[in-house]
């Protein structure tokens, strides 16, 4: 019995106790997977994970180096900009810290069951202006965005306002739209160097992920290699560029902006839309101008004619990496804008602040904040950067970026524009508040293309050359009617004019620019719609019309200017008058600049770099006096202004303008000084120039020919031909001998002549001033060592190349060949020396070439 009990009192101690440890495990599993079964899938994304989150616009995690982002249910079917800046960056000629690449483009998201369609919306959609609902719902579906990218709905947040979405590829995905690199980045130079970027998505990686309260911004870290292009030929190939990128969702404002309709009679910047204006009409192009949303912060006061502060100021933050020495001017220049609004009836409109210093909210790279950067960049010129509201053209973010480079490349052009005629620039380096002029100036330049303004090229032909040189008439008009002209320094002014205190470098908007602003930013507060405005901003323009201050004009290439009183590098509306000062200045130079810049400059480097440049700014100057042959003055009009769109330049100043720039290219020895060819292995090649101002002149045959088209009474190729002929052949026909810049101009002519008649051209050994020319270069791109230089040009709206019908000047040509021929077998039994050998070759060319 009892060995029976022995065995028995184990078991029932194990039935009693383990059945209840069994029981007790079954009951914990049972409530684990209960616990498991409560979990939501939004629980599931983060529960045990190590979560960064930030909370803004929308809220968003890091997990596991993936973004998930919580997209609010009533973004859906919202426009939202997308854009791109730039963090830091291996090339800073492919894109400047801070940098926005271009205009970004604008995301649809739109939900359908599980997933949710990021789509791009790439093609604008047309403005419905016929007021009819009908017509918007036809619009919207015949024009719905192109699917981007489709994203799995991971899950609703608890209270289902919004739905949790892996954003990453979205961060990390390269596609041309949202490229990271600006276009027109350094390395681009200015557009003659193609870039193909090729991303390498596999190696690039999300760094984090922030909200703020219009914006959510991820931090990549991208890795391309890029391929580099000059005109269609492979330069460089697999260069790796490595940038750390902010890209930016950002929603649009709630009411978009009443747009203003640009006008092409003034420069305004402009987004181009179509629009419906009725059911019977078709699709029209609509402009709508970029500007800024400018609204009285109290419109009764406004209305009374008190001036009053903006809604919303236009706020500039600088980056605290600007040298101390340069904020002040950057400061002034952009706030110089100021002045402009006034005049409209708002104040403090500009405010220029510091980085915040104690803000850990602030961060300069949001699309919410425009900036100044600065950037120990080799680019030679500031740039600017605007996004804008696709819908009505609202500016939402301008920035500039200036460049250490570009400050010294504005120092050197005041050196070499003003040192024949101010002594205090006769120096290696400009004092701190000569080197902050210049700041100043290219500051208020760059924010007025900020504020929606294109550069004006007219505007330097506005003034008389002689009130250039007047110290009261400077001071109080400046040197061109806009700032928005190219940059120019006056060279006009004389030393006497400099020491009474002439204005040498622009320092203030002008008369052009505040009327421009008064067009794009005036409230008229009775139009309902941007038609309605139309007739207001016509009577704006009317006022100004037929006088030069406020006249607008195209920017045009130099091998395609037809209007010459809109061109690079001018400067007053006598092109004669203003050149013979300019060469007034520039002898001064040849003959002392050796001496000025000793100091400081033992290798002789920047002397030589001065040097360098001096045939560049002659041939520049006189291409400008030239292109007044064959040229026609044009105007943007609309019906009922009661001006021509054109008016060619009359015959007798076209001729005049032919014997001046003959006579120039006579008298041009001075620019190469005996004593600096001794110290220089550089210099002015004049026989070069010479050659070069030749093919100019005859190149203008082909505007002369559209002149006639136009104006039956115009200067004609014929014209030309014979005026050139006498004045080239004058010492032949006098019958006396010939001085040796003569020899050469007859010689470079009848070498133009031989080609382009195409009589025996195998027998011509001239040097072909064709040759230099055809191609369109422009003669002031024919530097010193006689070659044809790249010559930059700005990515602005241009005026259209106009052609003539096909005219043929070898006809011409061939019939001024027999006529030389003919001029020296006269010629030659009376001629001696050098001038008889001359002759005889020359004949014996002609006769080779008429076999």
């Amino acid at each position: 019995m009892k060995s029976i009990l022995y065995y028995l009192l184990p078991l029932l101690f194990f039935l009693c106790f383990g059945s209840h440890e069994g029981y007790a495990r079954k009951k914990k599993v049972k409530e684990t997977q209960t616990l498991k079964e409560t979990l939501t899938p939004y629980q599931k994304l983060f529960k045990g994970k190590r979560v960064s989150t930030s909370k803004g616009l929308m809220t968003v995690h890091i997990v596991d180096g993936k973004a998930y982002v919580e997209f609010p249910v009533n973004l859906l079917g919202k426009d939202l900009m997308y854009s791109t800046s730039i963090e830091d960056i291996c090339d800073n000629g492919e894109g400047i810290v801070g940098q926005f690449s271009d205009d970004g483009c604008v995301f649809r998201f739109t939900k359908n069951d599980s997933v949710v369609y990021a789509r791009m919306v790439v093609v604008s959609e047309p403005v419905n202006e016929t007021g009819n609902p009908n017509m918007t719902a036809a619009i919207e579906k015949s024009k719905m965005p192109g699917i981007q990218s489709i994203y799995k709905i991971e899950a609703y947040t608890p209270d289902s306002s919004a739905i949790v979405l892996d954003m990453t590829k979205f961060f990390l995905e390269h596609f041309s739209y949202a490229s990271p690199f600006p276009g027109m980045a350094g390395n681009s130079m200015l557009g003659f160097i193609s870039r193909v970027h090729k991303p390498d998505v596999a190696n690039s990686r999300l760094r984090g992920i922030r909200a703020y309260p219009s914006t959510v911004m991820a931090t990549c870290e991208l890795l391309y290699k890029v391929d580099y292009y000059m005109m269609g030929r492979m330069n460089q190939q697999n260069i790796p560029v490595t940038l750390t990128v902010n890209r930016m969702l950002s929603v649009l404002p709630e009411s978009p902006m009443m747009p203003r309709i640009a006008d092409p009679r003034i420069g305004v910047a402009f987004m181009e839309k179509s629009g419906i204006e009725g059911s019977f009409k078709g699709l029209s192009p609509v402009y709508y101008t970029k500007r800024w949303r400018l609204e009285p912060s109290d419109n009764d006061a406004y209305a009374r004619g008190e001036k009053v502060e903006p809604k919303k100021p236009i706020v500039i933050y600088m980056d605290s990496l600007v040298p101390p020495a340069w904020k002040s001017y950057v400061r002034e220049g952009i706030e110089a804008w100021n002045t402009a609004f006034a005049e409209i009836g708002f104040k403090n409109v500009i405010r220029v602040l510091d980085f915040p210093k104690d803000d850990p909210d602030f961060n300069a790279n949001d699309i919410a904040h425009s900036v100044v950067r600065y950037s120990p960049s080799w680019s030679y010129m500031p740039q600017n950067s605007l996004l804008v509201d696709p819908r009505s053209g609202e500016i939402l973010n301008a920035s500039i970026y200036i460049h250490n480079n570009s400050v010294s490349v504005m120092q050197r052009e005041r050196i070499l524009a003003t040192m024949g005629a101010d002594p205090s620039v006769r120096r290696t380096q400009l004092s701190d508040n000569q080197a902050g002029e210049l700041i100043r100036a290219a500051m208020i330049q760059y924010m007025g293309m900020n504020l929606g303004l294109l550069p004006n090229f007219a505007a330097s032909n506005a003034y008389p050359v002689d009130s250039l040189r007047s110290v009261s008439f400077t001071r109080e008009h400046g040197l061109t009617a806009s700032i928005m002209d190219q940059m120019q320094y006056n060279y006009v002014a004389q030393p006497e004019d400099v020491e009474k205190g002439v204005l040498l470098v622009p320092d203030a908007v002008g008369p052009y620019d505040r009327y421009a602003i008064r067009w794009l930013y005036q409230p008229i507060p009775d139009a309902r719609s941007s038609r309605e405005e139309i007739p207001v901003l016509d009577c704006w323009i009317d006022e100004k019309a037929g006088d030069p201050v406020y006249r607008y004009a195209l920017k045009q290439y130099p091998m395609f200017a037809y209007d010459p009183s809109v061109l690079t590098g001018d400067l007053g509306n006598d092109p004669v008058k203003s050149f013979e000062y300019f060469k007034k200045n520039l002898k001064r130079f040849v003959e002392g600049f050796y001496d000025w810049y000793s100091e400081g400059d033992k290798d002789m480097s920047y002397r030589a770099l001065l040097l360098g440049r001096i045939g560049f700014m002659f041939n520049g100057k006189l291409d400008n006096v030239l292109s007044h042959v064959g040229g026609i003055y044009m105007d943007e009009v609309k019906v009922g202004d009661g001006r021509p769109a054109f008016q060619v330049v009359p015959r007798e100043q076209q001729r005049e303008i032919v014997r001046y720039v003959i006579a120039q290219a006579k008298d041009i020895d001075w620019l190469r000084d005996p004593r600096l060819l001794q110290k220089f292995d550089v210099g002015m090649e004049t026989k070069v120039t010479r050659t070069a101002i030749m093919g100019a002149l005859l190149g203008r045959i082909s505007r002369l020919a559209l002149c006639v088209e136009k104006d039956p009474d115009a200067y004609s190729p014929e014209e030309l031909v014979d005026d050139v002929y006498r004045e080239i052949w004058k010492g032949t026909i006098a019958g006396r001998s010939l001085t040796k810049e003569e020899i050469m101009l007859q010689q470079g002519l009848l070498g133009s002549i031989a080609v382009t008649s195409q009589a025996g051209s195998s027998a011509g050994t001239f040097e072909s001033v064709r040759k230099i020319t055809a191609d369109g270069t422009p003669m002031h791109a024919v530097c010193g060592t006689g070659k044809a230089h790249d010559h930059f040009y700005g990515f602005y709206p241009t005026m259209t190349k106009i052609e003539a019908n096909r005219y043929s000047t070898a006809p011409l040509f061939y019939s001024m060949l027999l006529k030389t021929r003919d001029l020296i077998r006269g010629a030659l039994p009376r001629a001696t020396g050098e001038t008889k050998r001359h002759y005889e070759f020359m004949l014996y060319k002609i006769n080779k070439m008429l076999k």
